[in-house]
C-alpha cells in the first residue's frame, strides 16, 4: 500500500497545474525528479520483496527498477496529454538515473549482507 500511495502521489504532483515560482538552482526539477524516482525505487523494492520473497533480492531489485522506470515514462506520457505540463525525455532519463542510483545502492547493501551471512541466498 505505501508504494502505491507514493505512486500516487508522484504522478499528483506531476499532473496538477504548476504554480509558478519554482526553485532558482540550476537544473532543480532534474534533480527533484531523481530524488523522487529514487526513493520509489526503494519503497517499490520493499513492497515487492515483501510481496515476493522467494524471487530473490536481485531479480526484486531489477523488477522494482523496470517499474520505476515505466512510472516515469507513464508519468511523462501522461503529461503530454495536459495542456499546461509537457513530457520531456530529460525528465525521464532523470527519473531513470535517481531509480538506478536507488538500486545500486540496494544490491551494494545485499551483496555487503550476503558476504556477512545475513541475506538468504540468491535464486
Amino acid at each position: 500500500m505505501p508504494a502505491l500511495l507514493y505512486t500516487f502521489a508522484i504522478f499528483y504532483g506531476g499532473l496538477v497545474r504548476p504554480r509558478g515560482g519554482g526553485l532558482m538552482l540550476p537544473h532543480a526539477d532534474k534533480l527533484m525528479h531523481a530524488l523522487a524516482f529514487g526513493l520509489m525505487q526503494l519503497v517499490v523494492f520493499r513492497a515487492l520483496r515483501f510481496e515476493l520473497p522467494r524471487l530473490g533480492v536481485r531479480r526484486v531489485i531489477l523488477l522494482a527498477l523496470g517499474l520505476v522506470v515505466a512510472a516515469g515514462g507513464a508519468l511523462e506520457i501522461a503529461q503530454s496529454f495536459t495542456g499546461y505540463r509537457s513530457a520531456e525525455l530529460l525528465d525521464l532519463l532523470a527519473d531513470a538515473a535517481g531509480a538506478g542510483v536507488a538500486a545500486a545502492l540496494l544490491a551494494r547493501t545485499a551483496g555487503r549482507d550476503a558476504c556477512a551471512g545475513s541475506a538468504e541466498p540468491e535464486s
